[in-house]
């Protein structure tokens, strides 16, 4: 069933964009698919297929008319009545019987008032793909879209824009999402796959400074993470760790029982609980990791309420299980 159009742009879009603190957004997002999603052809409008020799991806296609009304402009083109201008007069041809006749036609051409018309060229704008875990050998396939139009913050038809091309995501992944636009895609590819690393021992003050590494942080940012220091150590951590994912920061604390938790810097996400193997699970691009698609080795809670207590049970919990 295809997705319904946007309206408007959502607030989390806003959200994004806010905290990405750049002029030039891109509409893009990513998804993961199975194998046997893109072998029943999910995404065959696309240009990706499983062939012979594997699967086949195109660096970029102009999306389909088919898929929606987005898609159609963007190849076709479109019609915009002009209701705040006055009616012109236009001929249209009209097929009547031909006097004395009873069987042919002749043409006439009668004027009528009707609003201007101004006809839009199809910009034809092309969704650029990036397969993030090539290498991987997983199941999942996870892939990155984004449209090749950098869109300046500051022009007048941002929104406008912006809204008809999160429309084009959503008609061909059902996803959407907003990047950087003064980021190649292969280099924001790159740039999900998180990087860890155990934090020496030291005093918290000198924790707070390697996980901020020589970028100062605003207050709030600094604030949560001493509070979440404190939160993981009165939970026994035995070690801190700290991770680096493009513009991102990740901080988190390993426990004696081999159990990882970490979290985003940013203050207002959740907290990520792995129960076994977090080395294996860190190598996998930051899409995946926060998947939720990892089973009885990974939780999530979120930061409502109180968390710190889900987080104590969830904890305990593990640790009864894994013994």
């Amino acid at each position: 069933m295809a997705r319904k159009n946007l309206r408007k742009v959502p607030l989390h879009i806003h959200e994004t964009m806010d905290r990405l603190s750049v002029s030039e957004i891109v509409a893009g997002c990513t998804r993961t698919y199975s194998k046997k999603d893109i072998e029943e052809g999910a995404l065959k409008h696309l240009g990706i297929v499983v062939g012979p020799a594997g699967m086949v991806m195109p660096n970029s296609v102009v999306p389909e008319s088919t898929r929606g009304k987005y898609s159609r402009r963007n190849r076709e083109g479109f019609v915009v009545i002009r209701r705040d201008l006055p009616k012109e007069p236009n001929v249209q041809p009209h097929e009547v019987p031909s006097w004395g006749s009873l069987s042919s036609t002749h043409t006439v051409y009668l004027p009528h008032p009707r609003y201007p018309r101004d006809l839009v060229a199809p910009p034809l704008l092309e969704l650029e793909t990036a397969w993030i875990n090539q290498d991987s050998g997983s199941d999942q396939v996870l892939l990155s879209f984004r449209l090749n139009e950098p869109l300046s913050r500051q022009q007048a038809d941002f929104e406008t824009k912006l809204l008809t091309n999160l429309n084009l995501l959503q008609e061909n992944i059902g996803s959407i999402g907003v990047e950087a636009g003064n980021v190649p895609l292969a280099d924001y590819a790159k740039s999900l796959n998180v990087s860890w690393e155990i934090l020496p021992p030291g005093t918290r003050e000198e924790a707070l400074e390697r996980i901020f590494h020589g970028n100062p942080g605003t207050p709030e940012d600094r604030q949560v993470v001493g509070e979440r220091y404190d939160f993981f150590h009165s939970l026994g951590a035995s070690q801190f760790i700290r991770g680096f994912s493009g513009f991102r920061r990740y901080f988190g604390a390993l426990l004696p029982s081999g159990i990882a938790l970490f979290e985003n810097v940013h203050y207002g996400n959740a907290i990520y609980i792995i129960f076994s193997g977090w080395e294996r699970l860190s190598q996998l691009s930051r899409i995946e990791l926060m998947s939720g698609r990892h089973g009885i080795d990974f939780s999530r809670v979120p930061h409502r309420g109180e968390w710190q207590g889900s987080v104590r049970r969830v904890i305990a919990d593990a640790e009864k299980r894994l013994g």
